[in-house]
Formats: structure tokens, C-alpha cells, sequence
């Protein structure tokens, strides 16, 4: 990288066309989309990024989002993302466009890829010379090679549609890098590169995926300090030292972020996985042959047909495999790059290897994730690495001409042999097998790798090997999330929509009509008892939810559900809910004739001592949630005096609810409000114990009289994680400015 910057331009510009051929269906603009039939992208990220950029706008932070779930925190929620900054500039778009959302993932895709250019152009062996032009050709075509194999690799093509995976991934080769110049230098600057790094990973919003970042750091950080460990201890410490500036930049900086979301996590189903749900969607043994085909097992979700989970297999391209396996020097990078892929492997291959469950009952963090195939982008990475390392010796004719020839022979034979036998075996399981998936991946397979031999004899194999990679993972990936679907199908605003906010509420109301997406109510500010399938949910009322039986039923009344949205002329439940409006053309809404309201008074507690008995208290046939209120805590009350009681709202936004409450003996003023540890409350001005109530639920306990309660949402965790936050960033912008004011002081 010793050439002057713009002699990078056009290595850069060259990832750039290439990432927008890859998404060309943004270009031709229409209803073009990606990914194919919309996924996570339509159905999750975007109304709830929406949600976010819509609330922020009116002034306030989405803490607590009441439309989805019952109610349920949002910023502690990790997909949110709602710290990331470019996340947080999305809120200056009206109504957020789902364009917006696309051109992110292009955005984060390229990034990966000019990550990738930039470290191998800083960990090569060799330097660029003026007088060198060979050496020139061969740091750009080394570092397009590399970055092409990565960004166009298997978790990147296979999450199109989950921006906070191909966000969070994009940040692996800049990290790396910060790293690799922090422990060439052994500067501070570089410490606060690889903590901000670390950092945009973790705010990005996928956790697993900042996880597998993380793992690949720490590894690299131990190669380097092993090394320096026998050779110069100093130094061992300097870098140790400055490690731990950079993790505590990097945990201070998401802070804001990841103390709120570690609070939540013990509140749902991720606090505790078996290792049967753990090791789900590992890749199988057989899986590795799509390392070199995709088509043998179909790309994409439409086009997968074995039996077992589709996870992502590795695929990174087939000239990246023989240019990897160029790579002879044997420096102590490419070391560390085998043992990296090794590593991302075994783990990515899950329960069909012992490393995992190791993993799963030694190694902090891992009890808590899924999807063992995603450590397959170490794999990618590494092979992308070496890729870009082969084409370097090549170029620098370091690699024998034979070698060429007896690797790529090596993996046509492989292909040959390997993929009729796997698909034999993944045949058996299933009806109906492509039957064309064979002979079309294993012709594709030796016609790219006979046109690599080809074109490694010609003067100009480095930008043909190039092109030949960029052609062959554009035309085998570009296709597979491309569609043409209208996204704001599902959100768009209608006479029903209209008709349930001309409603006085606070209400719930229940989508049952597939012509709304699950999330459409965070669009619409409906406060709904249920969303799209969220991996966070809280884990007590997801239970609770699907406990209730069925619509109408004691339970589910409880939770103040007043209105059922459904399919045109398709009853949603019995007689008790009643057609209430059909002026819209695609949807009917049902009132629920025995919908509780949101707050209760009980007079006849039930006291259980945990959650175990309270669920199995509300499942008592004798149990009524009209009369009754199961706690876990309080106190017995006598029986209730004569007179009147009242009870109303004075005040109910997403983070406060005021209400005044009268009650001639002592009562519970019950909530069919989730429970979570951030709500506080107060009676009268005077802080007051929150109770859970009915296994998922809020109660507080009030003695007879009037009074004037509040709840407010305030979590402990978000007011330490904005202070540490805070105090990081000032830190950070202090010390920056006394190292400026240093360097441009005069001698």
C-alpha cells in the first residue's frame, strides 16, 4: 500500500461495478427486489427499522415497542440494530424506503470486499516497487481476487435478505486488519480502529455473527502474541496492553447497546439452548461438495431440495479453491489462515464433529447460539485470503507451472467422484430429485476450472483468472435472491386500518388476515398480541401466548384483545366475536364481545411461590382471570368491603401509563401489560413493588382509597450503558484532540 491512494481507485471501482452487477435488479428499478420473495428483509428488518425511524422522528427513542407482542423492549432487542450509525441515519428518510433497506445491503457487501483488498495489500509479503510494475499488477489482482472470493461468499449470498448478518460480516476484514497494523506499529491509533471495528460489528445487530468476529480476533490476537511471547516479551506486553484498549474502547462504545441487550437475553428462549436446538442447522459431511458447486443442491431457498436444513455450504468459488491452493510461501498470515478456515469448519460442521459440543459445554457464549453453519465465513474468509495469495505467487512465478495443472486436475477429479456419490446419498431421502442438478454442476464445475488452466498459460492470467472468478460467482449468485414482489404489499394503509385508530384505547387486536404481514401493526401504530416469529421474544409470554387454547378463551381475553383482523368473509373464531366492519375490500374486523380491558381490579389473589406453579395456576379449569390474580409475592387481602370502585387512564404513551384507581378496601391493580424488569413503578409519587402477575404480567399491590398510579419504563441497564457509553466517547474525542494539538505543535 506504499503506491500513492489513487492508484487504488480503480482496483476499488472494479468491486464496486462488479457488487452492482451482482444486484443488478436495483438498477432496473421497478418492482425488482431483493431477496426473493421478500424474507427477513420485508418481513422483520424493515417495519421494525420503520417503527424506530418513525419514533425517533416524533422526538422520542424506541425503548419499548408496544405494538408487537403484547408489548417488549426494542433498543435491548440485538436485531434492532437502533444504535448502529447507519442505522441511525436511516431516521433522516421519510418513511424509511425499502429501497433504503437494499441499497444497505449493497452498501455492507462491498464494504466486506474493500475490507478484504485492503488487508491483503497490508499483510502481503512482498512490496509494491516503482520500478516494478509486476509487482504492481500483482498487489491489485491479489487484492480483487481475495475480495471478490469474500463478499461473494457463502454467508453473504445466503443472507441477502438478513441485513444484520452481511452488516455485521463486513466488518471481518477491517478488524483483522486494524489488528494486523496495531501489531506492525504498536500504536494507539490503531487500538481505536480495531475497537471501533469491533464496535460497528456488534451495534450492526446480529450477535452471533459479532460473536464469530470476535472468535476470529481473538484468535489472530493469540497468533501474534504467541509469536512475540518467545521473541521479545516487551513488545508481547505493548500489544497486550493496547488489546485491552481496544476491547475496552469496543465495549464502551456498545454499551448503550449491550448492556440493555445481555439484560434481555436471560428474559427469553436464548438464556439456555439444548444442544439439541444448538446444534441445529450444522452443516452435514456431505454438504462440503457444494464448496464447490452451489447447483448441486440448489441455491437458494426455492431452489434447496435435500432433506436436511438448508445452512450455507461454503461456496466461494471455484477458482478461488485453485487459487488457494497456489498459496506455497510459508509466511506465519497464511498459517494463520489455514488454521482460521480449519477452526470456522469444524465448527461450522456442528454436532458432526465433538469440537462443537466442547464449544457448547465449555466455552462462554456458545450455550446461547444457533446455527453452527454461519462459522463457515472464517472458512470463506481464509480461503479467500489464500486465494488472493496464490494469485500473488503466481504472478510473481513462485508457484510451478505444474502445480497448476495437478490442482486443478486434483479438484476436477474430486468433483467428479465426490458429487454423483453425494448426490446419490441426498437423493435417497427425497421423493423427487432434480434430476438435471448432477450433470449441470459437475459440467459448470470442469468447464470454469478448464478455463483457469486455460487462462493461467496466457500472459494475461491475472485479470482473466479475475474476471473468470467475478463471472463465475455474479453468474451463479446473482439470480438466486433476485424477484419481482411488491414490498408495501402487507403495510399499505386501508379502510381497516383507519377504522381500528378511529377507536378509543387503549386496545389490542389480533392479525389473522394473510394479507397483512405479522409486523404491519408497528407500521400502523396498532398495539398487536402477536408478530412475526422473533428468536428474542420474551420467553414468558411467548409461552403464555401460545398456551392460551384458542380464540375466546379466558386467557386470551385477558389479554385485551379487542379486535380480530381477518381474510374477507372468513370468521376468525365462534360467535362471540362479531363482524364489525367489511367496508374493506381484502380484510374483516371482529369485535371480541369478551375482551378484558388493559387494567383490572382483583380483590381474590392466588400467592404461588414461583413460575412454575403460577403457569400451572392458570391452567387450572377453576382458574377465572375476570375474579382471580395468581402472584408470585404479595400479600393475602381480607375480603373485599363494600362500594363502588373506578379506575381510568389519565395518560398511556409506549414508555408511561398514568392511571387513577379507587378502591374501598385493599386491591391489586392488574395489567395485562408484559412484565420486564425495566417498567418501575410509583403510587401517589412513592416508588412501588411490581408484582408479576398471572405467570407474565404486572400487578401492584393498593390499599383502599384513590390513587394515582404510574408506570414507567426506565431500565437500569440503558441509563449505565448511555453514561459508559458517553463517558467512552468523550474519552475518545479528548484524547484525539490532545494527540492533534501534539502533532501540530511547532519544535
Amino acid at each position: 500500500m506504499s503506491r500513492p491512494r489513487s492508484a487504488h481507485l480503480l482496483p476499488l471501482g472494479l468491486l464496486l461495478f462488479a457488487t452492482l452487477i451482482f444486484f443488478w435488479p436495483l438498477l432496473l428499478g421497478g418492482n425488482w427486489h431483493i431477496p426473493q420473495g421478500g424474507g427477513d428483509l420485508v418481513s422483520f428488518l424493515w417495519p421494525t427499522y420503520r417503527f424506530a425511524a418513525n419514533t425517533i422522528i416524533q422526538g422520542d427513542l424506541p425503548l419499548w415497542n408496544p405494538y408487537l407482542y403484547a408489548g417488549a423492549p426494542y433498543a435491548a432487542d440485538n436485531q434492532s440494530g437502533l444504535f448502529y450509525p447507519v442505522n441511525l441515519a436511516l431516521t433522516l428518510l421519510p418513511d424509511l424506503p425499502y429501497r433504503a433497506m437494499e441499497w444497505l445491503v449493497v452498501l455492507h457487501i462491498f464494504m466486506g470486499g474493500a475490507g478484504m483488498y485492503v488487508l491483503l495489500l497490508h499483510t502481503t509479503h512482498y512490496t509494491y516497487q516503482k520500478a516494478d510494475r509486476d509487482r504492481s499488477h500483482t498487489t491489485k489482482w491479489a487484492g480483487v481476487t481475495a475480495a471478490l472470493a469474500f463478499q461473494f461468499s457463502s454467508v453473504f449470498v445466503t443472507h441477502v435478505g438478513n441485513l444484520n448478518i452481511v452488516a455485521t460480516s463486513s466488518y471481518l476484514p477491517w478488524a483483522l486488519f486494524c489488528l494486523h497494523r496495531m501489531s506492525q506499529e504498536y500504536r494507539i491509533r490503531w487500538a481505536g480502529g480495531l475497537g471501533i471495528c469491533l464496535a460497528l460489528a456488534i451495534l450492526a445487530g446480529h450477535a452471533q455473527m459479532a460473536f464469530i468476529v470476535g472468535v476470529a480476533v481473538g484468535l489472530a490476537s493469540l497468533w501474534e502474541l504467541s509469536a512475540l511471547v518467545r521473541s521479545d516479551l516487551s513488545k508481547a506486553l505493548r500489544i497486550t496492553l493496547l488489546l485491552a484498549l481496544a476491547l475496552g474502547i469496543a465495549l464502551g462504545l456498545t454499551a448503550i447497546a449491550l448492556l440493555p441487550a445481555v439484560e434481555m437475553t436471560q428474559y427469553t428462549h436464548r438464556a439456555y439452548l439444548s444442544y439439541d436446538a444448538a446444534a441445529r442447522y450444522s452443516i452435514p459431511p456431505n454438504g462440503l461438495v457444494g464448496m464447490l458447486s452451489p447447483l448441486l443442491f440448489g441455491r437458494g431457498a426455492s431452489g434447496f431440495w435435500p432433506a436436511w436444513d438448508r445452512v450455507e455450504l461454503g461456496y466461494g468459488g471455484t477458482v478461488t479453491l485453485l487459487l488457494a491452493g497456489m498459496a506455497v510461501g510459508n509466511t506465519r498470515t497464511r498459517r494463520f489462515a489455514y488454521l482460521l478456515g480449519s477452526i470456522g469448519l469444524l465448527i461450522a460442521l456442528g454436532k458432526h464433529t465433538p469440537l462443537h459440543l466442547w464449544l457448547y459445554d465449555h466455552a462462554p457464549g456458545f450455550g446461547q447460539l444457533r446455527v453452527p453453519a454461519r462459522f463457515i465465513l472464517l472458512t470463506n474468509f481464509a480461503v479467500a485470503y489464500l486465494a488472493g495469495q496464490g494469485m500473488q505467487d503466481l504472478t510473481l512465478r513462485i508457484v510451478p507451472a505444474r502445480r497448476v495443472l495437478v490442482w486443478g486436475a486434483t479438484l476436477a477429479l474430486i468433483a467428479a467422484l465426490a458429487m454423483p456419490m453425494v448426490w446419490g446419498e441426498a437423493a435417497k431421502e427425497v421423493s423427487s430429485p432434480p434430476p438435471e442438478a448432477l450433470p449441470l454442476a459437475i459440467l459448470v464445475t470442469l468447464l470454469t476450472l478448464g478455463l483457469a488452466l486455460v487462462i493461467s498459460k496466457q500472459r494475461w492470467y491475472a485479470p482473466g483468472l479475475t474476471l473468470l472468478l467475478g463471472a463465475e460467482l455474479i453468474g451463479l449468485g446473482a439470480w438466486v435472491e433476485v424477484d419481482r414482489f411488491e414490498p408495501n404489499e402487507g403495510y399499505r394503509s386501508s379502510p381497516a386500518v383507519e377504522f381500528l385508530l378511529s377507536q378509543p384505547g387503549p386496545f389490542r387486536i389480533d392479525v389473522a388476515a394473510s394479507t397483512w404481514q405479522p409486523d404491519a401493526p408497528a407500521i400502523h401504530g396498532l398495539e398487536s398480541v402477536s408478530g412475526l416469529h422473533n428468536p428474542l421474544a420474551l420467553a414468558d409470554y411467548d409461552t403464555y401466548y401460545w398456551s392460551v387454547g384458542y380464540r375466546g378463551s379466558a386467557l386470551y381475553n385477558f389479554l385485551n384483545v379487542r379486535f380480530v383482523v381477518a381474510d374477507k368473509d372468513i370468521p376468525a373464531a365462534d360467535s362471540s366475536f362479531v363482524p364489525v366492519f367489511n367496508e374493506d375490500p381484502h380484510v374483516d374486523v371482529y369485535l371480541n364481545t369478551n375482551a378484558r380491558p388493559r387494567i383490572t381490579l382483583i380483590h381474590n389473589p392466588v400467592l404461588v411461590p414461583d413460575q412454575d406453579a403460577a403457569f400451572a395456576s392458570i391452567h387450572q379449569p377453576d382458574f377465572d382471570p375476570y375474579q382471580d390474580v395468581v402472584l408470585e409475592g404479595g400479600v393475602p387481602l381480607r375480603s373485599p368491603t363494600a362500594g363502588d370502585t373506578k379506575m381510568y387512564y389519565t395518560q398511556y404513551t409506549p414508555h408511561q401509563h398514568t392511571i387513577v384507581a379507587s378502591t374501598p378496601s385493599p386491591a391489586y391493580l392488574v395489567f395485562s401489560e408484559v412484565w420486564y424488569p425495566g417498567w418501575q413503578a410509583s403510587i401517589n409519587g412513592q416508588a412501588a413493588e411490581i408484582i408479576r402477575a398471572n405467570y407474565a404480567f404486572r400487578a401492584v399491590y393498593l390499599p383502599s382509597g384513590e390513587h394515582t398510579v404510574v408506570m414507567h419504563f426506565k431500565p437500569r441497564s440503558w441509563h449505565i450503558g448511555i453514561a459508559v457509553t458517553l463517558v467512552t466517547i468523550v474519552a475518545m474525542l479528548v484524547f484525539g484532540s490532545l494527540h492533534l494539538l501534539r502533532a501540530h505543535k511547532p519544535n
